[in-house]
C-alpha cells in the first residue's frame, strides 16, 4: 500500500464502508459474513493514520529546515551590511 495516497485510501474506505452498511442490512447479524471487510477497514485506517503521522513528521522537518536557512541567510545579510559601511 505504499504507492497509494491518502486521498485514494480513504476513498477505498467510503466504499468498504458503503458495502458493510448495505449488507448489514441484507445478511443475518451473526458475525461471520463481515470479517473481512472489518479486517480491510482496519488496515486501511492504520496506513491512513501512519501516513498522516509520516507527512506531518515531514512538514516539521522542512519547517526547521527553512526557519534554520533563514536564520543564516539573514546573519549573512548583516555580515555584508557591516562590512560595506
Amino acid at each position: 500500500m505504499e504507492h497509494l495516497s491518502i486521498l485514494t485510501v480513504k476513498t477505498r474506505l467510503r466504499e468498504i464502508r458503503e458495502m458493510h452498511y448495505a449488507l448489514s442490512r441484507m445478511q443475518d447479524r451473526n458475525g461471520q459474513w463481515d470479517w473481512f471487510l472489518e479486517k480491510e477497514m482496519v488496515e486501511l485506517m492504520t496506513f491512513i493514520a501512519n501516513e498522516k503521522v509520516r507527512l506531518a513528521g515531514r512538514t516539521g522537518l522542512r519547517t526547521y529546515i527553512k526557519r534554520l536557512l533563514s536564520s543564516i541567510l539573514t546573519l549573512d545579510r548583516q555580515k555584508r551590511k557591516e562590512g560595506a559601511a
